[in-house]
């Protein structure tokens, strides 16, 4: 089964695992198989980390080393053939200077769009979106960032020409009229909102304008706002989440996918048990075995301690279960669903022992 298909079942692994077994006040959940805890995967630029952005091998390389799906940003010649180019001007890039959109396609096939990045890549070329698309068919997912206005229609005939469908691509957009085009052009592509605010009221206004997910900038992702976009039936995925803690983190909080520079990292860190990757995957301030209470051994798949305010368990038999029903559950990390006691009653079992020793050292007199 493919890192696809299991995407949507890690957010519910700790569910289907069969029953916890308890350890005092602990429920401890058997270990997670680690292609449940997949997630997909999105190399970012085509995996810039690895080869030159947006070009043919580094696109291919990122999809042998099993990426999911290829982020790729496409821009339009002067005379309208769409090509891959992040910049507005080819000058990071390439050995060349100024707009793409000044030049003809036969002019920027001319550029050296390897060399800037290590000499193995010289003579690289500036692809075609329809050659991208080409490499990326059958072999993963193409996540388009339309970075010009009415490209639309181009990436519609790239896909005619391929005999692919709009379904074969997923468009990452970032304005209300790039939705509107996507809609327009390529009716049945999925399409994913670009945002660096991860509120509620943003996540809903995507929600509305019909888009199939948002992909939240790590700085802005919150557990609330990823279980909020779970709700409203959105696919939620992070970008620039580029360290260990930060995939982790994104992870704990349920994301369905994560971007990265390089793919190999990512797919790396999730192939790796939870109790020796050096990550806090289950946020509760401790890694790895031993000094994680959730590491029963260092080839464990999950750190996750099923806690007693989010096991399902009515734990204290007081007809609540979990947080926030049970009063008793202050978070839903909480050990205990036992309420507790409060500050002036602590203080009065105090007051009461000692004077009940009191009372028997002068009994005792």
């Amino acid at each position: 089964m493919t890192r696809h298909a299991f995407a949507s079942v890690r957010k519910c692994a700790r569910c289907l695992l069969g029953a916890p077994l308890l350890v005092g006040s602990v429920v401890t959940i058997p270990t997670v198989p680690a292609e449940v805890l997949a997630l997909v995967v999105v190399a970012h630029a085509g995996g810039k980390a690895n080869g030159p952005e947006n070009t043919l091998p580094t696109i291919s390389n990122s999809l042998d080393m099993g990426a999911d799906w290829v982020e790729v940003d496409v821009r339009l010649t002067f005379d309208g053939v769409a090509m891959l180019m992040h910049d507005a001007t080819v000058d990071r890039t390439t050995d060349g200077t100024g707009l793409l959109n000044s030049m003809t396609e036969a002019e920027a096939k001319t550029l050296d769009a390897g060399s800037y990045f290590a000499p193995e890549f010289t003579g690289t070329e500036v692809p075609t979106f329809e050659e991208a698309l080409a490499v990326s068919l059958g072999r993963g997912v193409m996540l388009v960032d339309m970075k010009d206005s009415f490209i639309g229609s181009q990436v519609a005939d790239a896909i005619a020409n391929l005999g692919a469908n709009a379904s074969d691509i997923v468009l990452w957009v970032t304005t209300c009229a790039e939705i509107v085009e996507a809609q327009t052009f390529l009716p049945g592509a999925p399409i994913f909102f670009q945002t660096t605010v991860g509120t509620e009221e943003l996540i809903q206004q995507s929600a509305d304008l019909g888009v199939d997910g948002i992909s939240i900038l790590d700085q802005a992702l919150t557990a609330s706002g990823v279980a909020f976009g779970h709700s409203l039936g959105l696919e939620v995925h992070v970008w620039g989440a580029n360290s260990r803690s930060q995939i982790a983190e994104a992870l704990f909080y349920g994301v369905d996918g994560v971007h990265h520079l390089d793919p190999a990292f990512a797919l790396d860190f999730v192939a790796e048990d939870d109790c020796s990757d050096t990550a806090d995957n289950d946020q509760d301030g401790f890694s790895d075995f031993p000094d994680d209470p959730g590491c029963a051994s260092p080839t464990d798949g999950s750190e996750w301690s099923t806690l007693a305010c989010d096991d399902g368990i009515d734990n204290d038999a007081d007809g609540l279960v979990d947080f926030p029903a049970d009063p008793g559950c202050s978070d839903p990390l909480g050990q205990s669903e036992v309420p507790e006691p409060a500050a002036w009653l602590l203080e009065a079992v105090a007051v009461a022992a000692i004077w009940s020793l009191r009372s028997r050292r002068c009994a005792s007199v």
